[in-house]
């Protein structure tokens, strides 16, 4: 599968802090996800929640070729903290 992907950086996006500032995000022929990375021990379930109403039409800020629906959404950090459904 071939993906497009970016790190974000706030700087790029004049929205970035209003709804949402994953880590990554990428796409492919088949779909999208958004990763959040962090050392944080508090758990992110609330905003991993809100990633799953990105629109997919925002990839397009980060030069990344839109795709269709919903993100799959997921966290990555170094120890198991609960995040909910998105470990």
């Amino acid at each position: 599968m071939n993906l497009s992907y970016r790190s974000l950086k706030k700087e790029n996006d004049p929205d970035a802090g209003k709804m949402f500032d994953p880590d990554i995000c990428a796409s492919g022929e088949s779909g999208w996800f958004v990763l959040e990375l962090t050392t944080n021990t508090k758990s992110k379930a609330g905003k991993l929640q809100k990633y799953q109403y990105l629109d997919c039409n925002s990839l397009a800020i980060y030069s990344i070729p839109p795709a269709q629906g919903s993100p799959d959404v997921m966290s990555g950090r170094l120890e198991h903290v609960d995040d909910g459904d998105f470990c």
